[in-house]
């Protein structure tokens, strides 16, 4: 049978073992979705052949092709439908647009940074917990090599990435150990980094940066605090293995840098970590 579209409202032909979709990349992936599920109604194993031209693809129609692709198994659909989401878009949460631009972001960041919005507009004198940006050349990591799934390699990025406790890292850790070997430097060095930032939510640092040969720790309001002169000597006081010297340097807006100068071949990770027990007993906001 030849036809248009139209078989995607709900036709049944339980015999029916494969089907020829001509132009794929035309279609949208619940179209796409729908004439897959034409076949393969009954017991006979089915095939859908999906043909397109010999150039190359749009982006949202190679997205498109390959979420449908990857969604292979019964029950899909939602699979499917979170992914046409993340392409198209999602509408304006006021307004009559049903498509925007959320696929810049990903669906999920687009939730969270919408959840923490409402938190804050719903509690604007809440203390900020959010925890700083660490920014390093090191390589840090789930390479290739390791995760040969991008699909795995993006969740365990996200799990990461959203890990608020000392535990959910140590679980997700033991986790890759257990499916996927013994860790990669750069994987372990990733986790070092996730770790850092949830020892320093709790305290007034903003930023960290690992440069050549030096740590930069940046702290805000630092002027506006009772434990400043304690903080301050603690700062000046503080001895690392790892740390040959430290500077410190007034920023803007009563801020704060503290740069801990490294001995050579010496990444800081472990000056980080006696450096952060630093806050335990003061003031700081």
């Amino acid at each position: 049978m030849v036809c248009t579209t139209i078989i995607e409202s709900g036709l049944d032909v339980t015999n029916a073992n494969t089907v020829i979709i001509n132009n794929a990349q035309n279609f949208g992936l619940s179209q796409l979705y729908q004439i897959r599920g034409r076949v393969g109604r009954g017991g006979r194993q089915a095939s859908c052949l999906l043909l397109i031209p010999k150039k190359k693809l749009e982006k949202p129609a190679k997205k498109r092709l390959q979420a449908l692709e990857k969604n292979t198994a019964l029950g899909s659909g939602y699979n499917i439908s979170m992914s046409d989401l993340e392409i198209r878009g999602a509408g304006s949460l006021f307004g009559h647009k049903q498509s925007g631009h959320i696929s810049t972001v990903g669906f999920q960041m687009y939730c969270d940074l919408l959840d923490l919005e409402l938190k804050k507009a719903k509690n604007p004198g809440a203390k900020n917990s959010e925890q700083p940006i660490i920014k390093t050349a090191l390589r840090a990591q789930i390479s290739e090599k390791y995760i040969e799934d991008s699909a795995f390699r993006i969740d365990y990025y996200y799990r990461i990435s959203c890990a608020k406790k000392l535990q959910e890292i140590s679980k997700i850790e033991k986790e890759l150990v257990e499916i996927f070997g013994e860790l990669p430097v750069e994987t372990k060095r990733l986790l070092l980094v996730s770790r850092l930032r949830v020892l320093f939510s709790s305290t007034p640092v903003i930023k960290i940066a690992f440069f050549d040969g030096s740590v930069d720790v940046f702290i805000k309001n630092i002027g506006d605090n009772l434990g400043l002169d304690a903080f301050l000597r603690s700062i000046t006081a503080f001895v690392h293995d790892s740390v040959a010297e430290i500077n410190l340097q007034p920023e803007k807006n009563n801020s704060l840098k503290v740069s801990l100068v490294l001995l050579n071949g010496k990444e800081g990770f472990n000056a980080l970590f006696s450096f952060v027990r630093l806050f335990d007993k003061l003031q700081l906001s």
